[in-house]
């Protein structure tokens, strides 16, 4: 898949030496990338066995960028995998959260280093604050795609940039009903209620992002009427180069 990748790089973005060799006359207009998708068939089931069905591209393309980190990684051996401990207030304070945020990514490069990990990889702080003792919990994790949630009130016609969106992503989010937090010092056997903010601690230097085109809306009792879905038709803007997310 990644020497198949690579050809067709090659081919849509040649070397000044190549460029004429492409097409005569000047750079290729257009062509038929074959044999990346039938190559891509054969490694990715999603597509591969739904040949010529329209897929999901955010799917598709999470399959391909891992499955070129796996093959272009350079950690031969890996440490076993162990799962930081979510950090409390008092861990926080006494050290500070860059040093846990500096561990953490240390961590994550002992088993991940690859060109995608160098370009496209970034590393997302995640705090959960309990609404009955204000107990918080810290954790930091790597990440390749921004999914960004659409803002809300977005229609047809309209547009907005997309720091609109990352604002949306790092807004705090109240954790009810299903999805309350298990508190470490006040829920024994029970969950309560808590407060969840996303922030972008550490950015890439290319940002890799999905934005969330539909919306949904459950019912607010089970027996109520059925979930709600539409597609968002507004435009979101963004510069191809030197995002300033300060």
């Amino acid at each position: 898949l990644v020497v198949a990748f690579a050809k067709l790089m090659n081919t849509l973005f040649p070397q000044e030496d190549n460029a004429h060799d492409s097409a005569e006359g000047g750079i290729m207009q257009a062509m038929a990338p074959e044999e990346f998708y039938w190559t891509l068939c054969a490694c990715c089931p999603l597509v591969g066995e739904q040949q010529g069905e329209q897929q999901d591209a955010h799917e598709v393309l999470n399959f391909l960028l891992d499955a070129l980190h796996e093959d272009l990684n350079r950690t031969r051996k890996r440490p076993p995998y162990k799962e930081r401990p979510d950090l409390g207030e008092e861990d926080l304070s006494r050290r500070g959260e860059e040093r846990f945020a500096a561990e953490a990514w240390h961590d994550h490069l002992r088993r991940h280093r690859s060109v995608l990990v160098d370009l496209c990889q970034g590393q997302l702080r995640s705090q959960v604050r309990c609404c009955e003792c204000g107990c918080s919990s810290v954790t930091f994790d790597p990440f390749l795609f921004l999914s960004l949630p659409m803002p809300s009130g977005l229609r047809q016609g309209r547009q907005v940039p997309i720091e609109a969106a990352i604002q949306a992503f790092c807004a705090e989010e109240q954790l009810d009903g299903d999805d309350r937090w298990g508190c470490p010092r006040c829920a024994c056997e029970r969950r309560v209620a808590a407060k969840k903010r996303l922030s972008l601690w550490k950015l890439p230097l290319l940002l890799l992002v999905h934005f969330k085109r539909f919306g949904y809306e459950a019912p607010a009792l089970p027996w109520g009427p059925a979930p709600r879905s539409w597609k968002i038709e507004g435009k979101v803007t963004f510069p191809l180069q030197r995002l300033d997310l300060q």
